[in-house]
Formats: C-alpha cells, sequence, structure tokens
C-alpha cells in the first residue's frame, strides 16, 4: 500500500502522513513541520533520500482497541488469574523453590550477589530470577507472598501477550492468543511455583514486545530496554539463551534500523551478560564432561514431533497429578484428537509466521524482524527436543523447560487460524452462498476457542482431585503442609534450644531435604540423615528435635514405640496417607534405651575413628515385625569421607549373606559434629540368616569416593539381650 499524502485524511480523521515524514529519518518521533536532512545520505549529493519504510499497516491495526475488546481482554485475564490464584496454597513446593527462594533471600538478609543458580545438567542458570524476588522478599519472605507475586507476573502476561499480538495481527489474533495464554495447562501449573521455569514465559513476553517496540519506534531507549529484557530473561533459563540469538537476528534488516540504536540494545544486553557468563558460564564450560552427552533418541521419530509441540496441549494436569485423568482422560477422545489439532495447528502457526518474516521483509521490516525472532525462538530449542540428549543429572530434557516456545507458538496458532480458513472458504464451490462463506471464514475462531475450551475443562478435575494425590509422583508435597510442619519444628527448637535432626530419603519427594533446608534458613544446628538405618541423635545437654518423614523406616517406627509420650506433631497428608511427625527426646532417652535394649556391651575400637558401644538383636514383635539388629556406635574423631558399612553374617566361619548399608549418612554434618554425636543403626535380620549361638556378625567399612578400608574389620559374636522390646 503506497503512503497516503499529506493532508489526506486518514479514518482516524487526522491528516494522515508518511512514515518518513511521521518517524523522521533517524526512526525517531518528530513534529512533521520539523525539517531535517538525512544523516545518512552522503554531503552534497542531489538525490532526495529514499522514504523509510512502512511498519504497520494503520487500516489493520487501529491505534486504539474497541471497548469490546477492552472488554474481552478483561475478562481473558480475570480467567487466567483464577486459574493461576486457585487454591495456591496447595502449589508445588520442591527443591527448586527453596533454592530459588533461599537466594532471595540470601539477597535481602546479607547483601549476596549470586553469580547463578544450579541445574541438573551441571551449567548453572543466569541469577535473574534471585534478584527478580528479592525486592518482595525485602517486603515478606512468606511463601504466600511470593507466590502471589510470581502468579501476578504471570497472569500480567495475558494483556502483554494481547499488546503484542495486536501490534502485529489486528485484534481478533490478539484476544485469540490471549485466551491461548490464560488457559494454557503448562503455563497454569507452573505459573504457580517460586521454580526459574516460572519466570520463562512472561520473560519471553517482555522480550518480544520490547523487541517489537524497538522495531515500530527506532528509539533509543527501547532498544536499550529490549537489549536487557533479552539479556534477563537469557539468565532465566538455559533453555531462554537461544532468544538472544532471535534479538541478532534483527542485523539481517540492518537497511530498515539504526545500526547505531541497535548497537546500543546489544551493549545493554552484553553489559548484563558479562558477569554471569565470566563467573559461572565459562567456569561451568571449561568443567563440563561432554563425553558425558549422549543422544536418547537415535533417530527422528513421530514421537519425537510430539515432545516438540507437547507444549500447546492438554495433557499437563495429568502428566503431574495422574488422578486428574480419573474424572477426564486428557489422553482419550475427545481430547487427544483436540490435542492433534493444536499440535498441528502450532507447525502451521510456526511455518506462518516464518512466511511473514519473508513476505514483509520489504514492506513492513518490523512486523517481519519480530516475527522472524519468534522463529528462532522456536526453532533452536525445538531442535534440541527433537534429538533429546543427556547430560550431567539429567535424564531426560522434560518439556516443561521449554515453556519459552509457548508464546510464540500460541501467536503463531492465532495467526495462522483466518488464513487457514480463509483458504478453506476460496476451495468452497461457487455455488456456496456468502453467508456460509462467510461461516467459513471465521471457523478458524470457532476451533481455537474449542481447544481453549478444552483444556480450560482439563483443569477443573486437577483443582478438584488436590486431596487424592500428595505427594505421590512427581509434584512433592504442597506448601501448606510443608509451612505447618517447619512452624511446629521451629517453635519448638526455639523455645528449649534444640538440636533439629530430620531424617527421610531423598526419593521421598524431596521432604526430608526441603524441611532440612527451611529450618537451617533460621537454625544453625540442623541436620539431615538417611533413616532407613536407623537414628542419629546427639549426646550433648541439648533437646534434640526429631522429624520424621516416612513411617516404614526404622526411625519412625522405634519413636513411634518407644518414644510415642515424646511425639509432639503429627501429620497425615491427604489421600496418600503419608505421615510426618515431630518428637522432642529429651538428653539421655536414646542412650538409656540402648542400655536397656543393647545389652552386649563391646566398647570395640576398630580403627578409623569407629567406636562400638552396645550391639544386640531386637527380637519379632514391636515395634518390627522381624528381628532387627542394633548398633550402637560413635566416632572419635571427623572422618576422611563418608562410608558404606558391609555386615557379614557368619554361622561359624561360614558367610550366610552379606548386606551393605548406609552406616554413616553424613548429609550436610560438619567437621566438629561427630564429637557429640552417636549413631544407632537398626537393621533387619536377613530372612536367610538363623540366629544360633554361633552366629557372628562381621563390619568392614569402606570411603565412598576412595573406596579404601576404613578401620579394621571387626567381627562380633552375637548373644541375646537381656531385655524384650
Amino acid at each position: 500500500m503506497a503512503p497516503r499524502r499529506t493532508g489526506q485524511r486518514s479514518h482516524h480523521g487526522r491528516p494522515a502522513e508518511t512514515l518518513r515524514d511521521r518517524r523522521g529519518p533517524s526512526g525517531g518521533s518528530r513534529p512533521l513541520s520539523q525539517k531535517r536532512p538525512n544523516p545518512d545520505h552522503r554531503r552534497g549529493s542531489k538525490r532526495a533520500p529514499a522514504p523509510r519504510r512502512r511498519v504497520y499497516s494503520r487500516d489493520l491495526h487501529p491505534l486504539r482497541p474497541h471497548f469490546t475488546h477492552l472488554s474481552a481482554l478483561a475478562a481473558i485475564t480475570l480467567l487466567g488469574a483464577l486459574l493461576r490464584l486457585w487454591n495456591l496454597d496447595i502449589a508445588q513446593y520442591r527443591g527448586d523453590d527453596v533454592t530459588v527462594s533461599g537466594l532471595a533471600l540470601d539477597i535481602v538478609r546479607s547483601g549476596a550477589f549470586p553469580t547463578g543458580v544450579l541445574s541438573s545438567v551441571g551449567i548453572a542458570n543466569g541469577p535473574t530470577v534471585p534478584f527478580v524476588l528479592a525486592p518482595p522478599t525485602l517486603i515478606s519472605s512468606n511463601h504466600e507472598w511470593l507466590s502471589i507475586c510470581v502468579a501476578i507476573l504471570n497472569i500480567a502476561m495475558i494483556p502483554a501477550t494481547y499488546a503484542l499480538a495486536r501490534d502485529l495481527f489486528g485484534q481478533r489474533v490478539a484476544l485469540l492468543a490471549a485466551l491461548l495464554t490464560a488457559v494454557n495447562p503448562w503455563l497454569v501449573i507452573y505459573g504457580r511455583r517460586l521454580w526459574l521455569n516460572a519466570f520463562i514465559g512472561p520473560a519471553a513476553i517482555l522480550f518480544l514486545w520490547a523487541f517489537a517496540l524497538a522495531c515500530r519506534s527506532g528509539r533509543a531507549r527501547w532498544w536499550a530496554l529490549t537489549g536487557l529484557a533479552v539479556s534477563a530473561s537469557s539468565q532465566i533459563h538455559l533453555s531462554c539463551i537461544p532468544n538472544l540469538v532471535a534479538f541478532a537476528s534483527v542485523l539481517t534488516f540492518h537497511r530498515a534500523f539504526s545500526l547505531r540504536k541497535i548497537a546500543i540494545g546489544l551493549a545493554c544486553a552484553a553489559f548484563l551478560l558479562i558477569p554471569w557468563v565470566v563467573l559461572s558460564l565459562l567456569p561451568d564450560l571449561s568443567q563440563f564432561d561432554w563425553k558425558s552427552t549422549r543422544t536418547i533418541v537415535p533417530e527422528l521419530t513421530l514421537g519425537s514431533l510430539e515432545r516438540a509441540t507437547i507444549v500447546v496441549t492438554g495433557v499437563a494436569y495429568q502428566s503431574i497429578a495422574g488422578q486428574a485423568g480419573q474424572m477426564l482422560d486428557s489422553t482419550a477422545a475427545p481430547f487427544s484428537i483436540i490435542d492433534g489439532v493444536a499440535r498441528v495447528a502450532a507447525v502451521a502457526g510456526w511455518l506462518f509466521l516464518g512466511y511473514v518474516a519473508w513476505r514483509d521483509r520489504r514492506t513492513a521490516p518490523a512486523r517481519a524482524a519480530v516475527a522472524l525472532a519468534m522463529v528462532i525462538t522456536v526453532a533452536t530449542p525445538t531442535l534440541l527436543l527433537l534429538r533429546p540428549v543427556q547430560a550431567g543429572q539429567l535424564p531426560y530434557l522434560y518439556p516443561y523447560y521449554f515453556i519459552n516456545l509457548i508464546p510464540p507458538l500460541l501467536i503463531g496458532i492465532a495467526a495462522v487460524s483466518e488464513p487457514l480458513a480463509r483458504l478453506v472458504a476460496r476451495s468452497l464451490p461457487a455455488a456456496v452462498s456468502e453467508r456460509s462463506s462467510h461461516l467459513v471464514t471465521h471457523s478458524g475462531t470457532a476451533l481455537l476457542a474449542i481447544i481453549a475450551g478444552a483444556q480450560l475443562l482439563l483443569a477443573v478435575p486437577f483443582f478438584l482431585t488436590n486431596d487424592e494425590f500428595w505427594p505421590l509422583g512427581g509434584y512433592g508435597v504442597p506448601w501448606t503442609y510443608t509451612d505447618d510442619l517447619v512452624r511446629v519444628a521451629s517453635a519448638t527448637a526455639r523455645s528449649s534450644d534444640s538440636a533439629i535432626l530430620i531424617g527421610g530419603d531423598e526419593d521421598d519427594s524431596e521432604q526430608a531435604s526441603v524441611t532440612a533446608r527451611l529450618l537451617k534458613r533460621d537454625f544453625d544446628l540442623v541436620r539431615l540423615f538417611d533413616s532407613r538405618d536407623g537414628i542419629i541423635f546427639r549426646d550433648d545437654d541439648r533437646p534434640l528435635v526429631e522429624v520424621t518423614t516416612n513411617e516404614e523406616h526404622p526411625q519412625t517406627q522405634l519413636l513411634r514405640h518407644d518414644f510415642a509420650a515424646r511425639q509432639i506433631y503429627e501429620q497425615v497428608l491427604p489421600g496418600a496417607g503419608w505421615t510426618r511427625r515431630v518428637f522432642e527426646i529429651m538428653p539421655g532417652d536414646f542412650q538409656r534405651w540402648a542400655s536397656e535394649h543393647l545389652s552386649q556391651a563391646t566398647d570395640r575400637s576398630v580403627g578409623g575413628g569407629i567406636v562400638y558401644e552396645r550391639l544386640g538383636v531386637l527380637p519379632t514383635g514391636q515395634p518390627f515385625a522381624s528381628p532387627h539388629l542394633g548398633i550402637l556406635w560413635r566416632l572419635d574423631s571427623d572422618p576422611a569421607e563418608p562410608f558404606l558399612t558391609d555386615i557379614v553374617w557368619l554361622d561359624g566361619d561360614r558367610v550366610v549373606t552379606t548386606d551393605r548399608h548406609v552406616a554413616y549418612p553424613a548429609a550436610w554434618w560438619q567437621r566438629g559434629d561427630w564429637s557429640q554425636t552417636r549413631m544407632l543403626n537398626v537393621f533387619p535380620v536377613p530372612a536367610e540368616v538363623q540366629l544360633t549361638e554361633r552366629t557372628a556378625v562381621e563390619f568392614t567399612s569402606r570411603g565412598v569416593i576412595s573406596g579404601k578400608l576404613v578401620g579394621t574389620a571387626a567381627r562380633i559374636q552375637l548373644t541375646a539381650p537381656a531385655g524384650g522390646s
């Protein structure tokens, strides 16, 4: 479309102007009466400067949205807010949440300057999120308050998506993109947590919106904002690094935009990137074992394409909370069919964005530049999803690591719906009436409404069945339960100046480690141990707060039976029946129990600081349904490394069987702790062992790291305990 002549009336009732008059030769805004020569035009040349290229068509994209559009946007935003704020206290809370919120708390309390956030890959993510969480943490470190702030940030993503899509493709596409963003299950679930992934979507939209504004206005301040936004987004998660490539792609449009102002944006991006790159990224890359990285899927398959487009489907709720499928199975018809349509639309939308980037490269370079940036944003991580790799401790590249793809894909889906519908309408026979053709043209909107409706419907069982899965699967234990447990343990320890010892297993949804890390924020003497093989306790004059997280572990069974009077708190998690308890143990309680039940005193030193004090067999009965071996021992000096203990069961000189146990659980133990610590191991007697007068046990301990023998092997003859349990 040729630019209007100056003085011609536009549909806004104002004299229209050419893009050159409106933007000025440098790309910035200036009054029409202000005449300045084109600085890019050679001095003395008689050829008039070429007019700047057109950015957006005003006929397609009115500057002011209609009241109806704003009302629809408000309703869509309210819907998205309801999904993200509903029952926020049952949102996931795992190790990642503790890490991120803990770093923000360190910034506020001690002025720490984190250079990265640990990742499973072995290469640290950037430090953007802790710094973003620091201001609200300054007001309060309460998890509920911080979760609301994160949810609001994700809610703001909805109107931001609308604004970006409106500038690119118009009002209808903008409303559809906002609707898809509001109900997308992946954005809903992972936008309710204090982890890195909750910030990926909002940061992606901020970058694309600032980039579009910079391309449209050409002003230096918007290019600077774009540089800061892309740098911050790329330092949220490693999967956001393609945003840097997307921003750099604007250089392909160097004739349409001022290189000097683009350089300002690149400089701002580099300014924020340098600390992370120099202090964290480069050191991690230098130490990374590239040989450990391998491709999981050897060739491209249909399953690979499914992984690449799963972030636009409705399976997210059921993927982390399987009970949701009891009411509505997202893997069955009609949802599986709708998801298939969404996947096809995602691919078509991505191709359409590429087409727009090519089609408008001369007539509307700003729109073309933004479309190309979105294409690149999707393309790079998609290649990783097509060929997943295994690196470090990360066994698989899970879909939620690629939330950065969702905003461009949803905008692409909304944008391609109308062209596809028009294409179908044009292929109709001539006999079809104009009314029918009009209905077909709007069928794309109806199709996207069906996709959004299905994803909204799948949210219902997820929120209604939240008492049926805690803490099963990968969801973990919701914050509200962990908060109650931490408050009780904290109040008890504070009132009696107690040490806090937490038993558990890392496989139990990180219950023990998350609880310990939260308590560690306010108490120095918090220790974590593996309670599968018994109890660790201190023998000084301080009371103990013992926290249990697994009812099957010997620690819990022993405390429940012989120390029931010391229990001060019991928490039964809904649905799963998982129980966590808090006991307040007085000084000397465990030693008295050992002297009563483990009558055979050995007090035998075997070297390496290991001293076995008491040993005996706990007969069948309460608390154990089978015979168990009880061992009370200590370390007279700090061990060089953690070690595992092999227990060899002997019948005379004949070896019956050998068990390996974590007799020395070293998590969080510090040097000097062992001088006031005792280990009370309780091991089940193997079924093949027949307890007789000839039964003996031999203990052999070896270092976990070096494999070297710790001390010497200790052989002890067993006798019956003096008292029953």
